[in-house]
């Protein structure tokens, strides 16, 4: 259990700390016989149960909120940055929106396979077809300093025809996302990485069709889905 005991904010939290010292102020060597009737631990989850709750509400709103802004709008590209890297995923931070993403790189249907690079914070996705990179997007070797590519035991492939057979990302990259809606319930957001001339043509195309607020049914759906939450 958290407390901000020294805060001027006082949650239920605090004031069973606060109750805890007044007793043992008041009663000195009476204390322990006094709290050991009471059954503080079974408080201390439920603080800890309805802070959790309220977390999660927090961000099921903000996501909720941000999935109907893009329903009404349509899909949206930003640039993010990306601030840690893993095996298989690498997390952005969507400064437009405030949203912190966690993308699966094996989601993508155009990547066949992860290779991480932990020592130097890298991950590279493998294609299953070549793809002719943009937005300043690099493979491994092309990243790698001549020096380290001598050196370099990988065997990873870098192009096929001009066009790249994986892509690599490291922390501190830019790269660009397009952000949507999904179509089914519960509703979420979904990102892509945008990789090639053809996502940016598939933007635009998306961009230019009119967008659409959600359907009378779908809204009830939401509705009933904010009040089961609140049961």
């Amino acid at each position: 259990m958290y407390t901000h005991f020294t805060s001027p904010i006082r949650r239920y939290a605090d004031l069973l700390v606060h109750r805890l010292l007044t007793i043992s102020l008041k009663e000195q060597e009476k204390t322990r016989e006094l709290i050991e009737g009471i059954d503080y631990a079974s408080y201390a989850e439920l603080c800890s149960e309805k802070s959790y709750n309220a977390r999660k509400a927090s961000k099921d709103c903000q996501r909720l909120f941000h999935c109907l802004l893009l329903k009404e709008e349509g899909p949206r590209v930003y640039e993010c940055l990306v601030f840690d890297v893993e095996a298989m995923s690498i997390s952005v931070y969507i400064q437009e929106i405030n949203i912190h993403y966690n993308l699966k790189l094996k989601d993508d249907d155009r990547v066949e396979s992860t290779l991480p690079f932990e020592e130097e914070l890298k991950v590279a996705c493998i294609f299953k077809k070549p793809i002719e990179l943009k937005n300043g997007l690099l493979t491994y070797a092309q990243r790698k300093k001549p020096a380290d590519q001598r050196t370099d035991e990988t065997n990873l492939t870098d192009l096929e025809d001009g066009k790249a057979k994986n892509c690599c990302f490291a922390v501190y990259d830019k790269v660009k996302l397009r952000v949507e809606a999904t179509t089914e319930f519960p509703l979420d957001i979904k990102c892509t990485l945008m990789l090639s001339e053809e996502d940016d043509a598939a933007f635009e195309s998306a961009r230019h069709q009119e967008p659409s607020l959600l359907p009378s049914a779908d809204a009830k759906k939401v509705e009933q889905e904010i009040q089961d939450s609140e049961v």
